[in-house]
């Protein structure tokens, strides 16, 4: 089979030729997994689920009705919907498929993984040493909520160096 880029919103014909002839795809060298795909789409025809060190993304096939609402959302304009020439899509109707696997980092506090890394990254290139963000940046929500309760409730902690002001 042989795929070509599709500029703008597909034009549906018959029920079965919009289903059919096209196809969602994350383009790997764009996609920084943040999900706004998954989010936007109304038919829930991308799916994003975290397994163990990977954010992995499936498509299913049948259920896209090609409104191009994950073009649409994409910040890194990676969602892109293809027009396929080929017979395969007719014997998978059904079937869900792996379109993406992105590695995820884990939390500096917990350890726990949390957000993609390539996400992560791209914030980084982009926020400054002055930014309050940039010292949480790889703290999951969890530890920046209580990381920031403390420096909050108890600021002089963070310059003695202790953990409970008790002590």
């Amino acid at each position: 089979s042989k795929t070509a880029p599709f500029r703008g919103k597909p034009k549906p014909g018959p029920l079965g030729q919009a289903s059919l002839l096209y196809r969602t795809c994350l383009n790997i060298e764009k996609c920084v997994g943040c999900a706004a795909c998954e989010s936007n789409c109304p038919t829930q025809t991308l799916e994003s689920k975290d397994e163990d060190r990977q954010r992995i993304f499936t498509y299913s096939h049948y259920q896209c009705i090609c409104c191009a609402s994950c073009v649409n959302a994409c910040p890194e304009d990676a969602a892109e919907i293809r027009h396929e020439i080929g017979v395969e899509n007719f014997f998978k109707v059904f079937s869900k498929k792996k379109i993406r696997a992105i590695e995820l980092s884990t939390c500096e506090q917990c350890g726990n993984y949390f957000a993609p890394t390539p996400q992560l990254a791209k914030l980084d290139g982009n926020l400054t040493q002055n930014d309050i963000e940039m010292g949480m940046l790889n703290y999951c929500s969890r530890c920046k909520k209580i990381s920031t309760g403390k420096s909050l409730l108890y600021p002089a902690l963070e310059e003695i160096g202790r953990e409970n002001p008790t002590n």
